[in-house]
């Protein structure tokens, strides 16, 4: 995602780890539940969406601004301590909601992962912390 937003890696990873307990918490809330969030991401290219975020060509976000309107948007925190950090995240964002919704769909598509455990991931509590220059 850095290489996607032109930003340093601790920025991304500054960025995606305060953007992720509000997009976790608007996805297992997502109304219509799993089933309703994994149709959507299908309609839009399923595990498509996370592959072309990872990718080396410039990815359109619209796919993830859709999911996140569904979700009914996001809110930024009070950590968002100036124009710049807002405008990073809300960039961000639509990719990060791509990655995480393509992932759970491919997983989904191939039997690999319940609703149950799509449920689990999405309720994930104690996201890591890391301890260096981790690539987003």
């Amino acid at each position: 995602m850095a290489r996607q937003l032109g930003i340093s890696d601790s920025a991304a990873l500054a960025a995606a780890r305060s953007l992720l307990p509000g997009l976790l918490e608007g996805l297992r809330k997502f109304p219509g539940g799993t089933d309703a969030l994994l149709d959507l991401a299908g309609q839009h290219g399923g595990e498509q969406l996370a592959a072309n975020v990872m990718g080396q060509g410039q990815v359109n976000s619209l796919a993830g601004d859709i999911i996140i309107a569904q979700m009914g948007g996001i809110a930024l925190t009070r950590e968002d301590s100036s124009d710049e950090d807002a405008a990073l995240r809300l960039s961000m964002a639509p990719l990060l909601v791509m990655l995480m919704v393509g992932y759970l769909w491919a997983r989904a598509a191939t039997g690999g992962l319940s609703q149950a455990e799509i449920m689990q991931l999405l309720s994930f509590k104690d996201l890591p912390t890391g301890s260096g220059p981790e690539p987003v």
